[in-house]
């Protein structure tokens, strides 16, 4: 994975830790854990926008609220893929502050996922944070990021916007430094989550231990750890 395009996916992370620490894998209890926010001070939903983004790791289950449900409606924050309310992707979950919508299997090289971020600098506060899918992309496959827009408005507001399509993992170039896996955690809540990016080539492994990470990057209120792949143990 190229390294320049990691700032944009690094301003994502810090956006989601502003508004909220284990070792990582196998070392913390495995309970659900959610990024707590109040929910009179998230964006209201728009149109076929996930409401909650929900991921089983072996640090846990951990959830991030993306939006507030409108009608009274709540939006569900547990591990559930049988609750009507949910888009799976392998140990990801999408969900609905209504039944989830019914996708077809991605086309090749389709966008899969797309996001639209607009952030307060002078408040903090998001305005906006949908989170659209638009295929069903198959478990083997990854979100590989398509295309990253960043514009900062005269009135202080930062509006990102990303979109990924469905794709093989790419195979790794260790000779590149290529990061096969990137882990973000937070100092406040302890959720972590964690972003596929390659596959280890043969002979290799992606580790899951923070004490291995290549890189890792200190933000306000949390870190993300860049993981580079290793030769297999004896």
């Amino acid at each position: 994975m190229d390294r320049g395009g990691l700032p944009c996916w690094v301003l994502l992370c810090a956006v989601c830790l502003v508004q909220a620490r284990p070792r990582f894998y196998g070392l913390a209890p495995m309970k659900p854990r959610s990024l707590t926010v109040n929910i009179s001070g998230l964006p209201e939903c728009m149109e076929d926008s996930a409401c909650a983004y929900v991921q089983l790791n072996l640090a846990g289950i951990n959830s991030e609220q993306l939006c507030r449900c409108s009608d009274g409606l709540s939006c569900p924050l547990d591990w559930d893929p049988l609750d009507g309310r949910t888009v799976s992707h392998g140990n990801d979950q999408y969900k609905y502050c209504g039944r989830a919508p019914r996708l077809a299997r991605c086309l090749r090289d389709q966008v899969v996922y797309s996001t639209a971020v607009k952030l307060s600098l002078l408040t903090g506060i998001k305005l906006e944070n949908t989170a659209r899918l638009h295929c069903s992309c198959p478990p083997t496959h990854i979100f590989y990021r398509n295309q990253t827009s960043h514009q900062q408005y005269d009135n202080g507001v930062t509006a990102i916007d990303v979109s990924t399509l469905c794709k093989r993992p790419p195979t790794c170039e260790p000779v590149e430094e290529d990061a096969c896996m990137a882990i973000s955690e937070s100092f406040v809540t302890g959720t972590v989550f964690v972003k596929r990016d390659c596959a280890c080539p043969a002979g290799m492994r992606c580790p899951t231990d923070l004490d291995l990470a290549a890189d890792r990057v200190e933000l306000a209120k949390g870190t993300y750890y860049l993981m580079n792949c290793l030769p297999e143990r004896a």
